[in-house]
């Protein structure tokens, strides 16, 4: 018995062993293939590298030059030179103006590179495709235009984003049935971005920003819209500002009244009401604040009120906005009915230190 047990004891050593040897060298193997991969993508690394250093020279020289560009300059359209043109082009159209990057375009037309950078992003990563959407930013072709407005239905969120930036750049007339759509499918945390890229198309713009403020968004995507209708210049405009100026936060009231002041209809006028008595002064100072940029002299009657309020930052605002509106609201500002010394000094502050005085 003792000898079974001497040789059960042998058995499992040897097995032991056998085992940590197999487990060692799959290890080694491993490493070893790990090395041989980080080489391979090491050596992969530097022939890209290689490449587009000499591409980049090639490009620099014939910019330089003053001969005109034939396509036999020019390196074949392999996929690797294709690649390595990327960060190429992209930093030469960040870094050239006027008549060189007009040289540019000129090359890439000779080149003919657009239809192989259009055939490489519909099978690239999403990164790659957003540079390559970057580099077609530049461009003046129809072609390159036909894509990026193909991109603008994209289920990548991203890209949507990309392509729109990139149709605001080129300027051209973007559907307004795709800033709706685009709107309406984007995810809250791009909202803003898109909210501000939107501005960019002037009064177009303004049925996509009411369905982004329609759209009961979170906070910071609502105050995007309305601040973006403000800066458009919006006269009008289909949101309730009633509802709006009893939002719940005070950030979203005081982006009401920089949207309110300048509707022309009684809409308008009502939500800065409601707005001047709002408990938050923040809200309030908003409120004189986008009476004095719009120069409503309409409104004189809610600065007059604001000029007594009990906070002194918001008297102040309403101060300045009465300077702004000329002779009316400067006479307001002189003939204030017992004002105490703090709104004396802010009168004195604002007509006299401003230099309208007079």
């Amino acid at each position: 018995m003792f000898q079974s047990a001497t040789n059960s004891d042998t058995v499992l050593l040897t097995a032991i062993w056998v085992a940590s040897l197999v487990l060692v060298s799959l290890s080694v193997l491993a490493l070893l293939a790990l090395a041989a991969l980080r080489s391979l993508r090491d050596l992969g690394r530097e022939r890209e590298q290689a490449c587009a250093d000499a591409l980049s020279a090639n490009i620099r020289n014939l910019l330089a030059s003053r001969v005109e560009i034939a396509p036999a300059m020019l390196p074949k359209l392999q996929h690797r030179v294709v690649r390595a043109s990327i960060a190429v082009l992209i930093g030469y159209f960040r870094n050239l103006e006027g008549e060189a990057r007009q040289r540019l375009k000129q090359l890439l037309e000779v080149w003919e590179i657009e239809p192989a950078l259009a055939r490489l992003y519909r099978k690239s990563p999403r990164l790659q495709k957003l540079q390559i959407l970057a580099i077609f930013s530049h461009l003046d072709t129809p072609s390159s235009l036909d894509l990026v407005r193909q991109q603008l239905s994209s289920e990548d969120q991203h890209i949507r984003l990309a392509a729109l930036r990139t149709m605001v750049r080129r300027d051209p007339e973007i559907a307004l049935e795709n800033l709706v759509d685009l709107t309406n499918r984007s995810r809250a945390r791009d909202m803003q971005l898109l909210a501000t890229t939107l501005r960019r198309q002037g009064p177009r713009a303004i049925s996509a920003l009411e369905a982004l403020a329609g759209a009961g968004a979170m906070e910071g995507c609502l105050r995007s819209a309305l601040e973006g209708l403000a800066a458009i210049g919006a006269a009008e405009t289909r949101l309730d500002l009633t509802t709006l100026a009893n939002h719940a936060s005070p950030r979203v009231r005081s982006s009401v009244a920089l949207l309110a002041a300048g509707i022309v209809s009684p809409a308008g006028a009502t939500a800065l009401l409601r707005l001047a008595e709002d408990p938050e002064p923040a809200v309030r100072e908003s409120a004189a604040l986008a009476i004095g940029l719009r120069r409503r002299a309409d409104l004189i009657e809610i600065l007059t009120a604001l000029i007594t309020d009990r906070v002194w930052s918001v008297r102040f605002r309403a101060a300045q906005a009465l300077a702004e509106l000329g002779p009316p609201g400067r006479a307001v500002l002189r003939h204030l009915p017992d004002p105490g010394p703090g709104t004396i000094r802010i009168v004195e502050e604002v007509l006299y230190a401003s230099g309208r005085a007079t």
